[in-house]
Formats: structure tokens, C-alpha cells, sequence
């Protein structure tokens, strides 16, 4: 497996899509259920083939994800040939918190004065070192959440 296996609760979101998965692999519903019972191994084999073609759909999706800590906020955006990071952090006596949905508005919207907050900023890129697609699921598994390119562009142009 490239990724991870689907959870019984994410196959079950993704039934309609598994069950296209095994017909495609001339698997009929009836078929399923007996392999499932008789043959736990190939059944398991099919469900990480799926999982990882769900995964490599999903991943490939994915342009920015997002880390947040109370004191540090890290966006990376996946290009096709590298990982470009935006990173903000905040001294501890701040009471701006990254985790807080109301700063992080705030923020975006222009209504917090960084220069009082003492916020340091931070940019850099990468080239993989693998495939982009499996650098990306290695931030998700950190936690990483993938948000929208516009988050992206806000930090950057905070970026003098």
C-alpha cells in the first residue's frame, strides 16, 4: 500500500464508489459478501487497492494544506515539482491563537496590527524527494488540513 487502508466508517461514506470499484473488477454484490466470509485476504487486498485509489484522487485534489498550533500556522502549497511553505509564529505573550477561528478572521480580514504582535514570518520551498502525492499524505497524517488556495495567497501578500 502507498497510503493507509480506509476505516470501515470512511468505506461506508464511499460506498457508492466501492461498490463502482468492484463491479469494474467483475465483482457482483453476492460475490462480495461470499468473498468477505471465504477469502478475508482477498478481500482485505481489494479494499487496500481501493483505499489507495481513493487516496491518489483525493491527494491529487489537493493544491494547500494547513497546520495550526496556538502559536504557529504553517500553509504548504503542492506545485507539480516542489512544496512552497508560508510559516507564521507568534511569541508566547501574545493572545493572537492560531487555533481560534475568530483570529484567524481577524487576521485575514486586516483587523489585527502584526507588527504590535511581534509576528514572524517565514517562506520556503522544497523539491520532493519522493512523490508529491505521498509528501502530501505524509502532512495530513501530521494533521495537516487541507484548506483552499486563497489562504495561500492572503499569507503571501502579507509577505513584504
Amino acid at each position: 500500500m502507498r497510503y493507509r487502508k480506509l476505516h470501515l466508517e470512511e468505506l461506508e461514506e464511499l460506498r457508492s464508489e466501492f461498490v463502482q470499484f468492484l463491479a469494474a473488477n467483475s465483482i457482483p454484490a453476492d460475490e462480495w459478501e461470499e468473498l468477505k466470509k471465504k477469502d478475508k485476504e482477498k478481500a482485505e487486498t481489494l479494499i487496500e487497492m481501493f483505499s489507495d485509489i481513493f487516496w491518489e484522487k483525493a491527494l491529487g485534489n489537493i493544491q494547500c494544506v494547513e497546520l495550526r498550533e496556538p502559536k504557529r500556522l504553517r500553509v504548504v502549497r503542492f506545485e507539480e515539482e516542489e512544496a512552497k511553505l508560508i510559516e507564521m509564529r507568534i511569541p508566547n505573550g501574545s493572545s493572537l491563537d492560531f487555533t481560534n477561528g475568530a483570529d484567524i478572521t481577524a487576521l485575514s480580514q486586516g483587523k489585527i496590527d502584526l507588527a504590535a504582535e511581534n509576528l514572524e514570518m517565514y517562506t520556503g520551498q522544497r523539491a520532493y524527494s519522493g512523490k508529491r502525492n505521498e509528501e502530501l499524505f505524509g502532512f495530513i497524517v501530521q494533521g495537516a488540513q487541507p484548506c483552499k488556495l486563497v489562504v495561500w495567497e492572503t499569507l503571501r501578500r502579507m509577505i513584504k
